[in-house]
């Protein structure tokens, strides 16, 4: 869990407490997606509708003058002036995340890294796989395969068979002595399933054909 994911964690918890100190509502920006400051005052203005010129800043500063707003301003180490955008919040609130320590404008709240022992106990305390921690599922079947062949070279494509009977989609096999059967192996399992050819054995060049 990075500071991004921290602070929209730490808004969602306490929205309740955010709405009434900030009604005018919570406007995030990401530095990382777009460093340039006029950028983001510039998305500060047209949230409100305001007319940018004469200058983003400007524009900015009269929405916000007038307003309660929590702004989340992330990654605020790529921004190019973050000072400028910060000179315009008003009594706004600033939420600052970032990777330099100098960019904190009034209270910094370092966050250090978790020990293993802690990750550990995080991921048990959120009791959830770790396949959605990463994003979900990346497929819901996993295919198998088989590995023949490699020890009688003569059984290859009789192993095969007997293998693809029994419902396996995907057979493996060395290329080892077995290298000249590898074309009639193919030949014969062709359309009822893949077959792809570990090449770590050492191969013989002359009698291996793919």
């Amino acid at each position: 869990m990075g500071k991004t994911a921290i602070a929209v964690e730490a808004v969602y918890r306490f929205r309740d407490q955010i709405k009434n100190r900030f009604p005018d509502g919570v406007i995030f920006h990401s530095f990382y997606r777009e460093p340039a400051t006029d950028k983001a005052l510039e998305q500060i203005a047209r949230f409100f509708n305001e007319d940018i010129r004469p200058s983003p800043a400007a524009a900015a500063q009269r929405a916000l003058s007038r307003r309660l707003v929590l702004l989340i301003l992330d990654g605020a180490e790529k921004a190019d002036d973050l000072k400028k955008i910060v000179e315009v919040t008003a009594n706004c609130g600033v939420l600052i995340t970032s990777q330099r320590r100098q960019d904190a404008v009034l209270l910094r709240q370092d966050l250090e890294f978790l020990s293993s022992e802690h990750s550990r106990e995080l991921l048990k305390a959120w009791g959830v796989p770790v396949y959605k921690l990463l994003g979900g599922p990346a497929r819901e079947r996993i295919r198998l395969y088989t590995h023949v062949g490699i020890y009688d070279p003569d059984k290859m494509v009789e192993d095969a068979q007997r293998d693809v009977a029994d419902g396996f989609t995907a057979v493996k096999t060395g290329s080892w002595q077995g290298d000249y059967l590898l074309p009639d192996a193919r030949r014969t399992l062709r359309g009822r399933t893949r077959g792809p050819a570990d090449r770590n054995t050492g191969p013989h060049p002359r009698r291996t054909r793919a």
